[in-house]
């Protein structure tokens, strides 16, 4: 692609590495906005002789960002808390691959965002602050609970917990329905294998199927895994996602072809139930 074609706004901070790379756009001409913020927060842009210029520049900046960090400096017992925040970062970026599909291993994060939220903003829950610092009268005070109360309602709403986690308008009820049967179909107290939507190690099916038994997943449903459990009591293989289970493990599909496939009422799609004696 030619560089007529082609414009880049880039955002840089202070890293040398950073420097090289506005500079090399900037001499193939593609580099149409920089964004810095070292020495100071400004917008630069190429001028007619082709070097650049700031065209605009955030002086105040510096020092807002200041401000958090002297209110941080001076709260105590802060180094507990940027402790806890290290060792999040540090389990983070250790189990990566995790985090991405689990957000609840996050949920410490709540807690420690909770303390660094509290010392940033404690001085707007001390009336004599507002006061002081605002304006004096009760009305002040009810603007900044106003103003903090705003804040914390378009967080929340913005977090879309409601819709992912709860769905009132749409229930997710394919485990339940799933579960429910497999129960009907199956004997009671058989243990059984279950592949369900969520991975191994996940209880849905199982749960909701009433059932004992070992949760695999379509990775790791692998035939001589299955007849091992199969040695050790397992009576029935019950999954939800049984298009992936063939395709993933076609040994399995044909070790599972050999057996009775229990007929289901009401199952979503891609749910069976196979007798493994």
């Amino acid at each position: 692609m030619s560089a007529d074609h082609l414009s880049v706004a880039l955002v840089g901070a202070a890293a040398p590495y950073q420097k090289t790379l506005a500079t090399t756009l900037l001499s193939a001409g593609v580099l149409r906005q920089l964004v810095s913020f070292a020495p100071v927060l400004s917008i630069q842009e190429p001028d007619e002789t082709g070097r650049l210029r700031v065209r605009k520049s955030f002086s105040g900046f510096s020092f807002a960002r200041r401000i958090p960090w002297g209110l941080w400096r001076r709260v105590p017992g802060k180094a507990i808390v940027d402790s806890w925040a290290l060792g999040m970062l540090a389990f983070i970026l250790a189990a990566g691959y995790g985090q991405m599909g689990h957000d609840y291993y996050q949920l410490p994060l709540v807690a420690i965002c909770a303390f660094y939220f509290a010392a940033a903003a404690r001085n707007a829950f001390d009336g004599d602050w507002i006061s002081r610092a605002v304006g004096p009268g009760l009305q002040w005070k009810v603007a900044v609970a106003a103003v903090l109360g705003a804040v914390a309602a378009l967080g929340f709403v913005h977090s879309r917990v409601i819709d992912r986690h709860f769905r009132p308008e749409n229930p997710d009820l394919r485990m339940l329905t799933a579960g429910q049967a497999i129960a009907a179909a199956a004997e009671d107290g058989a243990l059984m294998v279950a592949v369900d939507d969520y991975g191994v190690n996940s209880p849905m099916l199982l749960y909701f199927a009433d059932a004992r038994g070992w949760s695999l997943d379509a990775d790791t449903a692998r035939p001589e895994a299955v007849r091992g459990l199969t040695s050790k009591g397992a009576r029935y293989f019950a999954t939800t996602r049984f298009s992936d289970v063939v395709r993933r493990q076609p040994d399995h599909a044909l070790y599972l072809a050999t057996k009775r496939r229990v007929a289901l009422d009401g199952a979503p799609p891609n749910t069976a139930l196979f007798d493994l004696r």
